[in-house]
C-alpha cells in the first residue's frame, strides 16, 4: 500500500514535472520563435540600414569624387588666374611705371614750353625793338643828304627787318632810299640850273620872270609831283626844296645865289 502509494505519487511528480517542462519548453519555443523573428528582423532592418549606408558611402564617394574633380579644375583654372594676374600686374605696373614717365615728361615738357613761349616771347620783343632801331635809323638816312655809302648800309640793316607792325609803319622807306639817288640828283640839277641862269639871276630887266621859271621847273619834277609833303616822302629833299622856293619868292630881283646850297646841301656824288 506504501508502495503504491509512493509510485502513484511518483507519477503524479512526474507528469507534474512533464507537464512543467512541457510548459517550460512551450514558452522556450515561443520564445526562441520570438528571438528568431526579432533577430530576423532585425538583420533585415540591419541589412537594409548597411545597404542605405553602403548606397549613401558610395554617393557621397561619387559626389566627393565629383566636387576633387571640379575642386582639382577649380585649382588648376586658379593657378591659370594667377599667372595670368601676375603677368598681368607685372604689365600693370610697368604701364603705370610708363604713365608716370610720361606724366612727368608732359609736365617737363609743359614747363619747358612754357619756358620757351616766355623766351620766344622775350626775344619777339627784342626783335621788335631792334627792327624799329633799324626802320627808324634807315629812315633817318632820309633826313640826312644823300650818300652812297650811307644808303648801301641802309638798305642792307633794312632787309633784316621782319617784324610787320614795324614794316607797316616805316612803310615804303626802302623804296626811298632805293629811289634817293635819282631824286636828289633831279633835285639838284633845277638848282643847278637856277644858279648858272646869269641872266635871269643878275640882271634887273630879266629878273621878272625868273623865280616862275624855276619854281615850274620844280614843280614839274618827278620827287615834287608823287613825293613832296606827302607820307611818301625824303624829309632832307622836302627842307631843300622849301628852301630854294624861300629864296626864290623872297629874294631881291638881281640878287639870286644858290651856290650856298649847292656846296652845303648837294655836294657832289662820293
Amino acid at each position: 500500500m506504501k508502495h503504491l502509494l509512493f509510485v502513484g505519487s511518483f507519477l503524479v511528480f512526474s507528469l507534474y514535472g512533464f507537464s512543467q517542462q512541457k510548459d517550460t519548453l512551450s514558452v522556450s519555443s515561443i520564445n526562441n520563435v520570438d528571438s528568431i523573428n526579432l533577430s530576423t528582423s532585425v538583420s533585415n532592418a540591419r541589412q537594409k540600414k548597411d545597404e542605405k549606408t553602403k548606397k549613401h558611402k558610395k554617393n557621397e564617394k561619387v559626389a566627393i569624387e565629383a566636387l576633387q574633380n571640379e575642386l582639382s579644375q577649380v585649382r588648376d583654372e586658379l593657378n591659370i588666374y594667377r599667372q595670368k594676374d601676375s603677368t598681368i600686374s607685372a604689365r600693370l605696373d610697368s604701364v603705370n611705371f610708363q604713365l608716370a614717365t610720361i606724366a612727368k615728361q608732359r609736365k617737363k615738357l609743359e614747363n619747358d614750353s612754357i619756358e620757351i613761349h616766355s623766351q620766344k616771347e622775350q626775344l619777339q620783343n627784342r626783335k621788335d625793338a631792334y627792327d624799329r632801331m633799324i626802320a627808324r635809323f634807315c629812315y633817318i638816312r632820309l633826313s640826312q643828304r644823300y650818300n652812297k655809302k650811307w644808303v648801301d648800309e641802309a638798305l642792307e640793316m633794312w632787309g633784316e627787318i621782319t617784324t610787320p607792325s614795324v614794316l607797316k609803319e616805316y612803310k615804303n622807306t626802302d623804296v626811298l632810299l632805293k629811289r634817293y639817288v635819282t631824286y636828289y640828283t633831279e633835285i639838284r640839277d633845277i638848282i643847278t640850273d637856277a644858279q648858272t641862269d646869269e641872266k635871269g639871276r643878275k640882271f634887273n630887266d630879266v629878273a621878272s620872270d625868273y623865280a616862275m621859271r624855276h619854281i615850274e621847273k620844280l614843280h614839274n619834277t618827278e620827287y615834287y609831283r608823287t613825293c613832296f609833303n606827302k607820307d611818301f616822302k625824303i624829309p632832307y629833299l622836302d627842307q631843300q626844296i622849301m628852301l630854294f622856293e624861300k629864296i626864290l619868292k623872297e629874294t631881291s630881283p638881281g640878287k639870286y645865289d644858290f651856290q650856298i646850297v649847292l656846296s652845303y646841301g648837294f655836294p657832289l656824288s662820293k
